[in-house]
């Protein structure tokens, strides 16, 4: 008979070690090794090997890359409970905050989400980094591949977006009596 999964994947996951596999996969990233979400499986034997030698272990493939499922499925689940109106994170206790009627009326539409309801989700922050979506576009992005702006370079990139003549247009067709006073063009 099979046992409880949740004390198999706590007693098989210490923090550490799940510290330690994300810290592993961070690495790997942040040297250009996932490429659409998905880690090489050249990728995924290296961080293997790393995380049994570092670990003192010997967690098989199937057992590293469910971690790595479990986490991915956590994710999404943990954000969307702590971006609901009413839910706070404390990343320092790493605990979720939110009345107990709302935690009543959101479990009972998501009833998976009551696991968070105690101990959060650790790391949730470096999950972020793995498993969000990089959404940075236009003149101030930058690929997780390479080094961010430093103080010059922010500054140069910043330049047009103050000084690029953003044009306003305060029409007088407002109902507003101060923005009647201010009939005219600005040119910031």
């Amino acid at each position: 008979m099979k046992g409880n999964s949740s004390i198999d994947e706590d007693s098989l996951w210490t923090p550490q070690l799940e510290k330690l596999f994300i810290d592993i996969m961070l690495k790997e990233i942040n040297k250009g090794n996932m490429a659409d979400g998905q880690f090489s499986s050249d990728t995924w034997k290296k961080m293997l090997a790393t995380l049994n030698e570092l670990g003192k272990r010997s967690f098989t493939m199937a057992q590293f890359k469910g971690k790595f499922n479990r986490m991915r499925l956590l994710h999404p689940e943990f954000s969307t409970l702590i971006n609901q109106t009413g839910f706070g994170w404390d990343a320092e206790t790493k605990t979720v905050h939110a009345l107990e009627e709302s935690w009543q009326n959101y479990c009972r539409a998501h009833p998976k989400a009551k696991m968070f309801r105690t101990k959060g989700l650790s790391n949730y922050n470096f999950l972020g980094l793995i498993f969000n979506k990089s959404t940075a576009i236009g003149v101030l992005h930058c690929a997780s591949t390479q080094d961010p702006p430093n103080s010059d370079e922010e500054n140069a990139l910043e330049e047009p977006l103050i000084h690029g003549g953003v044009h306003v247009n305060l029409e007088s067709s407002t109902q507003d009596p101060v923005m009647e006073i201010l009939e005219f063009d600005i040119t910031i």
